[in-house]
C-alpha cells in the first residue's frame, strides 16, 4: 500500500493540468477511503471462494490505478471542455457588469478512441461527479434518504457516448445510492456502503451541463446560510502537506456576511483568473476555510487573493473587496 507522499506524488503525476491546490488535497483523502472501500470489498467478495483448506495471505490492493485513471480521467475532461468551450464562454465573462453567466461544459466521451474515467452516476439523464462535499461518518444515518437504485460498472475507457443514457451507469463498481436529507436530487445524491461495521459514504453533485449565473447557483444550493456549527482554516503549506493546524474562527458574524455576499458573487472559468493574478500557491495569497455544518456536512472553499474563492475544480467566484479583506484577516 502507498504511503501518503506516494499518493501524493502519483495524483501530480498524473494529472498535468495542474489542478488548484484545495482540490488535489481534497480529492486525494476521498481516493484513499475510496480505494480502502473497494479493497474491502474485494477482500470480503474473494474470501467467499476460498476454500476452508486454505488461507488468503495477500491481497494486493488497486490505489494507484484507481488515482491514475481518476485524475487523467478529470485531466481529460477538464481540458475536452476548455477546448470545446473556450470560444463561446470568454465573451461572456470579458463584460462581467453586464452579463456574469458563464456555463460549465457536460461531460462528453470523444467520438473515437478511449478516454479515462472519473467517479460519476448516471440518474434520471443527469450525470453526478465526485464532490468535494464530505459526510461526518457518525451522521450518515441522520442524513440518507430513501435509497434511488444501485450503480451499475457500466462505464469504462472505451464506452459510448450513449452509456450515459443509462440508469444508474457508473465508473465506480456496484454500490448502493441515496437521497440526501435536505438537498435536491436534481442537485445531490450520496453512495452508502457499510463493511464490518465502518461506514463509507460519498456524495455526488450534478454541476457540469450548467449555467452559474452567480454564486446562489452553486452556493446557495449547499445550504451555508444560518446552518454553521464550526469553521476553521489553515495555510496553503498545512492543506498541501494535509497537516491538522486549524485556527479556530470565532467571529461568525464576519463569516456570515461573507457567506451572504458569496451568493452574489461573480463566476469566472478558473483558467481565465489563474492566467490573470498568476502564482498564488503560497501562505500570503491562499489559505483553506472549511465551515463545519449542521447536519454533519463539511464544506472546503480557497480562499484566493485578488478576492477570488473557490468549490471544486470548475469555477471562481468574486467577492466584495471590503468582506474579502475582512475574511482574510480572520
Amino acid at each position: 500500500m502507498q504511503n501518503d507522499n506516494d499518493l501524493f506524488d502519483l495524483i501530480r503525476e498524473a494529472y498535468p493540468q495542474n489542478p488548484n491546490e484545495e482540490f488535489v488535497i481534497s480529492t486525494e483523502k476521498k481516493l484513499r477511503d475510496s480505494a480502502r472501500r473497494i479493497d474491502n470489498r474485494r477482500t470480503i467478495k474473494l474470501l467467499k471462494y476460498v476454500s476452508s483448506r486454505f488461507v488468503v495471505t495477500k491481497i494486493i490492493p488497486s490505489v494507484a490505478i484507481t488515482v491514475i485513471l481518476i485524475f487523467v480521467g478529470y485531466s481529460y475532461y477538464n481540458s475536452q471542455s476548455t477546448t470545446n468551450n473556450s470560444k463561446q464562454i470568454s465573451s461572456s465573462i470579458k463584460d462581467q457588469s453586464s452579463n456574469s453567466e458563464v456555463a460549465i461544459p457536460a461531460i462528453e466521451l470523444p467520438e473515437t478512441g478511449p478516454a479515462k474515467m472519473m467517479p460519476l452516476i448516471v440518474y434520471k439523464g443527469k450525470i453526478y461527479t465526485q464532490s468535494p462535499t464530505t459526510i461526518d461518518r457518525n451522521k450518515v444515518s441522520e442524513i440518507k434518504g430513501e435509497k434511488l437504485g444501485k450503480t451499475k460498472a457500466g462505464i469504462d475507457e472505451w464506452s459510448k457516448q450513449d452509456k450515459y443514457a443509462e440508469e444508474f451507469a457508473s465508473t465506480i463498481g456496484e454500490i448502493d445510492v441515496y437521497s440526501v436529507k435536505g438537498y435536491k436530487e436534481v442537485f445531490r445524491i450520496m453512495t452508502y456502503d457499510e463493511i464490518n461495521g465502518e461506514v463509507f459514504a460519498e456524495f455526488y453533485e450534478s454541476l457540469t451541463g450548467i449555467t452559474v449565473n452567480d454564486g446562489n447557483d452553486i452556493f446557495g444550493k449547499l445550504r451555508l446560510v444560518k446552518n454553521l456549527q464550526e469553521v476553521k482554516s489553515r495555510s496553503y503549506e498545512d492543506s498541501l502537506s494535509n497537516v491538522n493546524n486549524f485556527k479556530n474562527i470565532k467571529n461568525l458574524e464576519v463569516i456570515n456576511t461573507f457567506l451572504e455576499e458569496l451568493k452574489k458573487a461573480k463566476p469566472y472559468l478558473i483558467q481565465d483568473v489563474e492566467a490573470k493574478i498568476g502564482d498564488f500557491r503560497n501562505n500570503d495569497q491562499y489559505k483553506e476555510l472549511t465551515l463545519h455544518l449542521t447536519d454533519g456536512t463539511t464544506v472546503t472553499l480557497g480562499v484566493i487573493k485578488g478576492g477570488y474563492i473557490s468549490y471544486g475544480q470548475s469555477l471562481y467566484f468574486k467577492i466584495n473587496d471590503q468582506v474579502f479583506s475582512e475574511l482574510r484577516n480572520l
